[in-house]
């Protein structure tokens, strides 16, 4: 009996023990205490961050020696003790400035020992006389002084060394932007591995107005289709020279620039403007944009090709960081293999709201308190082991009478996937998922009892209708019939998976309904419906040009990275195709219906079912013949949906055999929308073709990445791998094997298009 305890135990052990990834990821907060009326370093949210860093030391342009600034000294000494008194366990860093009044300038103190000698010594002084946990460097050096910062770093990191002694060491960092001189100086470089704990990513050329008078510009784009400045296009220069990635914590700017639009009308990015707006140069905090926000009930877009947010009220236009981007950008940051980001200047937040944003997209718990709390379950557990025992015991008897899993969700679910069963009252309350749980009444008011008119779609799990809540906010209810094809484990699988993932594009799960047999799930309103319904008619495919078309693959990619990569869950959806992209008011894309989705273990690379449910057409061989599947198996739907996007075509039984024809023959153009036009778009049909087929490569291993994937797509010169023919299984084929096994049932067949028949 003593077993059921020691593997409870084990378990329990995995399961508190940190994420290797949450628990080394960096959430730095740059504070300044430089503006009247900001808040006090003790109203700061300390949950949100692993480091606070003070931005107010400078270099005295006489002595070189580090020196605060009189109207930030009361601030500055007392922030370290604020911070430890309110969070021992956060870190806390001074940074040195070149900006200030009376502050020399970087070149002529990196340039001369003496003066190098004088920082150096000074700046270790205050640190310890002030109880900061590291220094930071957030000069930016020209191209030409990079040399001197070599040295300067070098020189630092020994100074630090000899004088830590019994003490802790003082951690090193640094800002730094790309530059092609940077990149041929192997010297700085190598100084940079070797000397700092971390660098702080900046962006190597803002779009400001004073360099873009004439048109409205992403502030911080994390790519630029036209060929501008980005963010990846910096990394991916570091990368190529030898910089480790995992030195990098990514900046995240808690402000926009606003330009003076010429025609209000015409509020896109790049559109005609004529300077800056707001103030001399155009900088506005990010405070201070809600405040406009909120006064004039501006709407804030979000462009998924750049990244970025903008908004526009009158003749002002603001391109900024709202929490989608942020959150973005901090998956991004993520999946290149980051070290971290840090927030510039959080006194700028709006109630700490970009600031969570970016806290969830890596969402790991703090490790003292998940320490605290295993040495708690640990304690009950050894001295309730008899208790447990039994109660172990009972759980068992009582899995085994319900004849269904609480524990591996993922076994569990695959094997009653169509299993239509009636949900026991409370089944879902004693979960904590954070949903709302609908009444059948409040679901009847909400669409004037089912009415016809209100009816949106309808699916193999039932009907589909939009709803109105007492609040005002409009929904889309998904009603499971009682004939439905899907069955209460897709059902709960749906309601437990997506309310675990957040992310811009993926459709938001809101809550669900479940009473009197009825099962809803309510989900957040997509006005324009689906992606299906532009595609494949003839005039409304139509309102999607290249450019939207482009912003959609990119939508949809980073949707799938997430998934893949991003989340703490590794998801695979499989049954990806138009009909489950669904497009918001701005046409982005939103990924929906995890009803079939999978949860894997990190690190596990495939696994099986015996029961197939698929879109055929959208599912690859391997799951189809043998019941695998994988990450690659969404990076294959992934390369249909593409050649859908870019050709417009739904009914050709062989699309891919035809796709892959018309491109080795060298007419992959005949294959396009004949409406899509990318002269002026980085992102190239013909790259997108080659990248489709070789998304649908009959062997698994011969698919690339979604990392891949979404890096082909923003560099359109890359080298790209010689697809080989599709292997795709006949469809009669695949019905006769499967149904030999009795692992797939038969369903009328679409009439239309074998490409759509679902066999669920």
């Amino acid at each position: 009996m003593a077993v059921f305890p020691l593997f409870f135990f084990m378990f329990l052990a995995r399961e508190f023990q940190p994420c290797s990834t949450a628990g080394t990821w960096l959430r730095i907060g740059y504070w300044a205490a430089d503006r009247s009326g900001d808040s006090p370093v003790s109203e700061i949210d300390y949950s949100l961050f692993t480091h606070l860093v003070s931005r107010s030391a400078a270099i005295n342009s006489t002595s070189y020696e580090i020196f605060i600034l009189p109207e930030e000294a009361q601030f500055v000494y007392n922030f370290t003790a604020t911070v430890k008194v309110k969070d021992p366990s956060i870190s806390t860093l001074l940074s040195i400035r070149c900006d200030a009044t009376g502050s020399a300038d970087f070149s002529s103190t990196a340039g001369d020992p003496s003066r190098r000698k004088s920082l150096i010594d000074s700046s270790i002084d205050f640190a310890r006389r002030y109880g900061f946990d590291g220094l930071d460097l957030s000069c930016l050096p020209s191209p030409e002084e990079m040399g001197d910062a070599a040295q300067l770093f070098d020189e630092w990191r020994a100074a630090i060394l000899a004088e830590s002694g019994a003490s802790s060491q003082l951690v090193l960092t640094a800002a730094a932007r790309f530059s092609s001189l940077l990149a041929t100086n192997g010297s700085v470089l190598g100084s940079i591995n070797k000397n700092l704990d971390w660098v702080h990513l900046v962006l190597s050329e803002y779009a400001v107005p004073s360099l873009n008078q004439s048109k409205t510009a992403a502030h911080y784009p994390l790519r630029d289709p036209n060929g501008g400045a980005g963010l990846d296009s910096d990394v991916e220069e570091w990368r190529s020279r030898g910089f480790s990635l995992s030195r990098f914590v990514l900046g995240l700017p808690f402000s926009g620039y606003a330009w003076t639009l010429v025609d209000p009308n015409n509020n896109g990015i790049g559109a005609a403007a004529r300077g800056a707006a707001l103030s001399s140069n155009g900088l506005v905090w990010y405070s201070d944009i809600m405040k406009y926000v909120r006064r004039y009930g501006v709407k804030i877009s979000y462009s998924a090709v750049y990244t970025t947010n903008y908004c526009s009220f009158g003749s002002t236009w603001i391109g900024f960081e709202d929490v989608e981007a942020v959150g973005a950008k901090v998956s991004y940051a993520m999946d290149k293999g980051f070290l971290g980001y840090f927030a510039w200047q959080i006194p700028y937040d709006d109630n700490w709201a970009l600031s969570r944003a970016a806290f969830d997209a890596t969402a790991p718990a703090k490790p003292g308190k998940r320490q605290r709390k295993l040495w708690l379950v640990i304690t009950i557990v050894v001295a309730a082991t008899g208790a447990l025992a039994i109660g172990i015991l009972v759980f068992c008897f009582v899995r085994k009478k319900r004849s269904r899993s609480k524990g591996d969700r993922t076994e569990a679910l695959e094997s009653k996937l169509d299993d239509n069963e009636t949900i026991p009252p409370g089944e879902f309350d004693a979960r904590n998922i954070g949903l709302t749980r609908y009444s059948l009444s409040e679901m009847e008011r909400a669409t004037d009892g089912f009415a016809s008119e209100n009816k949106l779609g309808q699916g193999g799990y039932g009907p589909v209708y939009k709803g109105l809540l007492p609040g005002g906010e409009e929904v889309a209810v998904k009603k499971l019939s009682n004939s439905s094809t899907q069955g209460y484990a897709e059902f709960e699988n749906e309601v437990l998976l997506t309310a675990k993932l957040q992310h811009v594009n993926l459709v938001r799960l809101l809550g669900f309904c479940i009473d009197e047999e009825e099962h809803m799930l309510v989900y957040e309103f997509m006005p324009n419906n689906s992606l299906d319904k532009y595609l494949f008619d003839s005039v409304k495919r139509l309102q999607l040009n290249w450019r939207k078309r482009v912003e959609i693959i990119e939508g949809v990619t980073q949707g799938l990275l997430y998934l893949q990569k991003y989340s703490r869950l590794t998801v695979i959806h499989r049954d990806l195709k138009p009909s489950n992209i669904l497009l918001d008011s701005d046409m982005n894309p939103r990924i929906s219906d995890f009803g079939l989705a999978r949860i894997f273990v990190r690190g596990a690379e495939e696994a099986n079912t015996e029961r197939v449910f698929a879109t055929i057409g959208y599912a690859p061989p391997e799951y189809l013949n043998e019941g695998v599947y994988s990450a690659k198996s969404d990076v294959f739907s992934f390369g249909v949906l593409l050649l859908q996007i870019i050709s417009g075509e739904q009914k050709k039984l062989n699309l891919l055999d035809y796709a892959y024809e018309m491109w080795k023959d060298g007419r992959g153009m005949e294959q396009m929308d004949s409406s899509l036009d990318d002269s002026r778009s980085s992102c190239k049909l013909m790259t997108c073709l080659q990248i489709s087929l070789l998304c649908v490569q009959g062997n698994p291993e011969d698919r690339p990445s979604m990392s891949d994937v979404a890096f082909m797509l923003r560099n359109d010169a890359a080298a790209l791998a010689i697809p080989s023919r599709p292997v795709f299984p006949r469809k009669d084929d695949i019905m006769m094997k499967r149904m030999s096994k009795n692992d797939i049932q038969a369903c009328p067949e679409d009439e239309t298009i074998w490409t759509e028949l679902e066999a669920r």
